[in-house]
């Protein structure tokens, strides 16, 4: 058990404090019931590992960033990123949803032409 989690630490408080700990009964001296624990519990481990994956999703975006920056900065064009990345066309599709204004007409058309090469490269 985490004793660094908060609903923890609020039933350890609790406990020093109640004059029924030890003595009687106090279903607040068990966290308000086993089920009534367990879920805050539960929550506040849920809390930490978004706050885990967020970070970890923040470091792997700014490393994205600068292998985009450092492969520009060699001069390789948009397509040479596309393809040393691996993008599918799925992804390509789900990225023009939330990112159109990213992108100009011409490299969007320079995109579309190049998943079209690769179709046509897969036929037999």
């Amino acid at each position: 058990m985490d004793t660094q989690n908060k609903a923890y630490k609020d039933i350890l408080a609790h406990r020093r404090s109640c004059d029924k700990w030890g003595k009687g009964f106090c279903l607040a001296c068990f966290g308000g019931g086993l089920t009534r624990f367990t879920e805050k519990y539960e929550e506040e481990e849920r809390k930490e590992f978004k706050k885990e994956c967020n970070i970890k999703l923040q470091i792997e975006s700014a490393t994205s960033q600068f292998i985009g920056f450092f492969h520009g900065k060699k001069g390789f064009d948009l397509l040479e990123l596309i393809s040393s990345m691996g993008l599918e066309e799925t992804e390509w599709k789900i990225i023009m949803k939330k990112e159109v204004n990213m992108f100009s007409t011409n490299e969007i058309e320079e995109i579309e032409e190049y998943f079209k090469q690769k179709i046509k490269e897969k036929k037999p």
